[in-house]
């Protein structure tokens, strides 16, 4: 029964992550109107399934040492670097008013916030000092950068 909460966590921590982060990407890809939908899994889904969500009895140690977690903080970095790329792209666009920037921003901004900072502060805690510095960077990003001193 451990190995199969092991696998149940892992799936958590690349599921839950990139939703939030394929959410933000439809807002700057498709239609600004789904700057909302980052905000409902952040503040609404998963506090539900956390709170519903009985606890895995795989210590917490085993997960954060392991090679699934280690890969799907490092994927984080790519795509969260990505969706600041194309945000700044969109609003730079000339076709892009104020009201769609502020929409871009606030669902890329979220996202950073719920999963760049909460990957950075993984980051930070490694002993590889290029993971560390991929935390450093990533705080600098989201303007935290003084936060991993």
């Amino acid at each position: 029964m451990r190995d199969l909460d092991k696998v149940y966590t892992m799936l958590f921590y690349w599921f839950f992550p990139f939703a939030i982060i394929t959410t933000s990407f439809i807002c700057v890809i498709f239609a600004t109107n789904f700057f909302v939908i980052p905000f409902i899994w952040v503040l609404i889904i998963v506090p539900i399934i956390d709170y519903f969500m009985p606890k895995l009895s795989v210590p917490k140690s085993k997960l954060t040492n392991s090679i699934g977690h280690s890969a799907a903080l490092l994927a984080v970095v790519p795509t969260i670097l990505l969706l600041l790329i194309l945000s700044l792209l969109k609003i730079k666009d000339a076709s892009t008013d104020a009201v769609d920037a502020l929409c871009i921003g606030l669902g890329a901004g979220i996202t950073g916030g719920a999963v760049g900072i909460t990957t950075a502060h993984e980051f930070i805690h490694r002993k590889s000092k290029f993971l560390r510095g991929l935390g450093v960077m990533l705080l600098s990003v989201c303007f935290l950068g003084c936060f991993s001193l």
